[in-house]
């Protein structure tokens, strides 16, 4: 693994284990809400931005390939498949006092 220059936070980090054809990889959230998916060469190979400080990022296992599940600080879960593409994404609550701390995939 390469260095690899953040310049915002890092709020959350998580190492994607190598998967049938997929190698391993890393991805970062920050505070700003920037989703990086790096190689572990250090090619970023997909950024997104969710607006809001991201908490938790954990494997999403799907049938042909494993893809991603982000959760941020104001409510919103998204998902991503491993080519980049956003499966879906949802705001569970705004409200301060109902805000999401946690996902687990079982």
């Amino acid at each position: 693994l390469t260095s690899i220059p953040v310049s915002r936070r890092i709020t959350a980090v998580h190492a994607q284990p190598a998967s049938g054809t997929q190698p391993a990889s890393l991805i970062l959230g920050t505070n700003f809400g920037q989703l990086d998916w790096y190689s572990l060469d250090g090619e970023r190979f997909l950024f997104r931005n969710l607006n809001a400080p991201i908490h938790t990022i954990t494997t999403l296992p799907q049938p042909n390939e494993n893809g991603l599940l982000v959760a941020t600080q104001d409510g919103q879960l998204a998902t991503y498949s491993r080519s980049g593409q956003a499966v879906w994404n949802i705001t569970l609550s705004r409200a301060e006092q109902q805000q999401l701390i946690g996902v687990s995939v079982t």
